[in-house]
C-alpha cells in the first residue's frame, strides 16, 4: 500500500508543484499567511491533486483525534484546487457529503487526494476526495458538487477580491 510520507522530491517523482492561487494567502486551508491554518500545499500527477499534511493538536475534536469539521475542510480543499487546477475555473461548493470511515489523528502524517469525478456541463462539476492515514488507509472520503465559474462572472458577484481575480485570469491564461 503506499505511503503518506511525500515523496523526499516530489518533483522527481513525477509531481508538478501547484502556485497557490488564493493569493491573499488568508485561506485557512492553503493560506501561508493563515497563523491557524493548515498551510497545505498541493502537487498534481496525473489526474490527481495531492497534499500531505499534519493536522495540529488544536484542532482535534477528541483529544488526538482530528475534529470532523476540520476533516470536511481538507476533503473541500483537495476537492477545490482540483477543480480550478484541472478544470481552469473559479469555483464555489455546492454541496458535499463526507463518510468518516476511521479517526484520523492529530500530529501525524495524512495524504488527500482529490479528483475530478465529472464535469456535468460548463457550470457545473463533480469530484471525490479522500484521506488516507500513515499506513495508507482510507479515513474518510468525499464527493462534492461544485459550482464553476468565470472570471466575469466572479466580477459580476463582488464575494472575491478583484485582484485574486486579476490573478486568477492569468493563471488560466
Amino acid at each position: 500500500m503506499a505511503t503518506t510520507k511525500p515523496p523526499d522530491d516530489p518533483i522527481a517523482d513525477g509531481y508538478t508543484w501547484l502556485e497557490p492561487i488564493a493569493w491573499d494567502q488568508r485561506c485557512f486551508g492553503c493560506g501561508s499567511n493563515n497563523p491557524s491554518g493548515l498551510h497545505m500545499q498541493f502537487f498534481r500527477k496525473n489526474d490527481a491533486v495531492v497534499s500531505w499534511l499534519s493536522i495540529p493538536d488544536h484542532l482535534c475534536g477528541w483529544a488526538g483525534v482530528a475534529h470532523g469539521g476540520v476533516i470536511c475542510t481538507i476533503l473541500d480543499e483537495v476537492m477545490s484546487w482540483t477543480a480550478m487546477h484541472l478544470v481552469r475555473r473559479l469555483i464555489l461548493t455546492r454541496s458535499m457529503e463526507v463518510t468518516f470511515l476511521k479517526p484520523v489523528a492529530t500530529g501525524r502524517r495524512v495524504k488527500t487526494v482529490g479528483r475530478l469525478e465529472s464535469r456535468i456541463n460548463d457550470r457545473q462539476a463533480t469530484l471525490r476526495a479522500h484521506i488516507e492515514d500513515e499506513s495508507g488507509v482510507c479515513c474518510a472520503r468525499s464527493r462534492g458538487t461544485f459550482a464553476l465559474f468565470t472570471v466575469a462572472a466572479g466580477r459580476r458577484m463582488k464575494v472575491i477580491d478583484p485582484a485574486v481575480l486579476d490573478h486568477f485570469e492569468r493563471f488560466i491564461g
